[in-house]
């Protein structure tokens, strides 16, 4: 697979434990600030492959997070 991968809840949650983020509320919304900055990431990221494809005919797909 090429290009950026999504950041996993899993990881997200090992970060909340790292920093002794305990509570659930706190953890459910810190979790979904990640991933709507990630999906951010990913539109910015095929916004530029479009560009790109659009210049020399090339492209790859970035790896994606499915929405929900």
């Amino acid at each position: 697979m090429n290009g950026p991968l999504a950041i996993t809840p899993s990881d997200i949650l090992a970060y909340c434990e790292l920093y002794g983020i305990k509570v659930s509320q706190t953890r459910e919304d810190f979790s979904r600030f990640i991933m709507a900055l990630d999906d951010a990431f990913f539109e910015h990221v095929s916004e530029v492959r479009e560009k790109e494809k659009q210049k020399t005919g090339k492209t790859s797909n970035p790896s994606r997070r499915s929405k929900k």
